[in-house]
């Protein structure tokens, strides 16, 4: 078991989290702190039509909130921002680079999550060295939600 997965031991609840629908970031934060203090263990920001600037921003302060409840911070796709802000992780996507490119990158310090949707994809990513799974069908059916629990995480 490699460190990434001894990070991931433990871990049940992933939440995913866009700041669309909130008046302005403090909302959006307040509402983060109060899950957390409810006991997410991992947390996705996805931050899909933000500028880069609004997701380091937003993403500085999550990762510190994120370390006082001792939550795991995941990045949806932008391994930049993933390692500017020091995230726990990085979700790829079918468009996003390859896990391995991934890794090289940085270093396999971070944990690596791949999206999927079939069973090629499955053994895929698991042969690659992915971290844990999300399942395409999950997330499409949540993606107007701006917090959502998902139910189906694979951790490898």
């Amino acid at each position: 078991m490699n460190i990434n997965q001894l990070r991931l031991k433990n871990k049940k609840t992933y939440m995913i989290v866009n700041s669309n629908t909130f008046n302005n970031e403090d909302d959006f934060l307040d509402a983060i702190a109060k899950e957390l203090k409810e006991g997410i263990d991992i947390i996705e920001l996805r931050e899909s039509c933000s500028t880069p600037d609004k997701i380091i921003r937003i993403g500085k302060k999550i990762r510190e909130l994120c370390s006082i409840f001792n939550t795991l911070f995941i990045i949806n796709d932008r391994i930049d921002i993933a390692q500017i802000i020091q995230a726990d992780g990085i979700l790829l996507n079918k468009f996003s680079i390859d896990i391995f490119s991934a890794k090289e990158l940085t270093n396999e310090k971070i944990i690596i999550g791949k999206v999927v949707s079939n069973n090629e994809e499955i053994e895929d990513a698991e042969k690659k060295g992915a971290n844990f799974l999300i399942f395409d069908e999950e997330i499409n059916a949540h993606t107007e939600l701006p917090f959502f629990i998902l139910e189906k995480c694979k951790k490898l």
